[in-house]
């Protein structure tokens, strides 16, 4: 039976043949280029994720991970684009109490004085609700260059990041 059914089948021409072979190299290549313009993979260790996904919009809430781009003498360059977490958003409580920073009475980071290099670090202190349209980014490491160091970041600067892995 099987065999009957095959020897019936018609072959299909080279050019059917090219045709599909070529629309499937096309849609493999465009795919392919769609999912490596969306996936990012941080420079430094300073988030845990090492594979992320770039949403393409705007994040919005407290640990959502972003991209954003920071001009900043302490950075190489004086500008970079950098990858955080939202420690604390518009509208929620953040304090520094000594060397600890705390979003609505959770400890979220604590202040280096000095880089790993021994270089003095910039020092932000604020008390108070984030104001909107803010956010006060972290890294997930002790030794993250964040918003301890120079402050809020405005939201409508950010691009959500999915962590993938």
């Amino acid at each position: 039976m099987m065999r009957a059914i095959l020897k019936s089948r018609k072959r299909l021409s080279s050019d059917a043949r090219r045709l599909i072979n070529t629309t499937t190299i096309a849609l493999s290549l465009a795919f392919a280029y769609s999912l490596f313009t969306h996936i990012l993979i941080p420079a430094t260790h300073s988030v845990n994720p090492r594979v992320l996904y770039r949403a393409g919009e705007q994040a919005t809430q407290q640990n959502d991970y972003v991209k954003f781009q920071r001009t900043d003498d302490y950075l190489p360059n004086g500008k970079a684009w950098l990858v955080k977490r939202l420690g604390c958003v518009a509208g929620q409580y953040l304090s520094r109490i000594g060397n600890q920073f705390y979003c609505d009475g959770e400890q979220i980071a604590q202040v280096m004085l000095r880089d790993t290099n021994g270089k003095s670090l910039p020092e932000f202190t604020y008390t108070g609700t984030v104001p909107e349209g803010q956010a006060f980014a972290v890294g997930d490491t002790a030794n993250s260059y964040d918003s301890r160091y120079w402050g809020f970041i405005r939201m409508s600067d950010t691009e959500k990041l999915i962590p993938l892995i």
